[in-house]
């Protein structure tokens, strides 16, 4: 089994969602956040990643499911996405399922209507909606990060 062939598998809002393995640089608590100023609305801030400011995506404001507080159960996922750090803040980490087929993402509307749903395939546990990483960020989400100050 390749890496690409692998999804790491999160929830959110009851909902299951993967990005591709090969993407993912691992998985943390959730940790203090710094806000920035003249961020948007769909970044939270940075958090300190070994000496490094890794911007955390409102990963629910982007795929437009109801907001909330995280919580201390809340997890991270350090990703890589148009050669930049991102921190997505999911609900749990659910695990790695490997893809066998990926469906066309207009079985997964309304979210994909988002333009970040490259499409669904099926785990063990049921509908997984694929997440396209560079769309679900917006490159230039991640160039108004770096104008972004704390």
């Amino acid at each position: 089994m390749k890496e690409q062939d692998k999804l790491v598998v999160f929830s959110l809002d009851r909902k299951r969602f993967g990005i591709a393995l090969s993407a993912v640089e691992r998985i943390v608590h959730a940790v203090e956040i710094t806000p920035l100023s003249g961020s948007q609305d769909r970044t939270l801030g940075v958090i300190d990643m070994q000496g490094h400011a890794v911007p955390v995506v409102n990963t629910r404001a982007r795929l437009g499911l109801p907001l909330r507080a995280i919580g201390r159960s809340d997890r991270f996922i350090i990703a890589e996405t148009s050669g930049k750090k991102v921190s997505l803040v999911v609900d749990e980490v659910i695990g790695l399922v490997e893809t066998e087929a990926i469906d066309s993402a207009h079985r997964a509307a309304p979210i994909a209507e988002r333009g970040c749903i490259e499409g669904v395939t099926r785990g063990d546990e049921g509908m997984i909606l694929v997440c396209d990483l560079d769309r679900l960020i917006g490159g230039h989400e991640v160039e108004a990060l770096d104008s972004a100050r704390p």
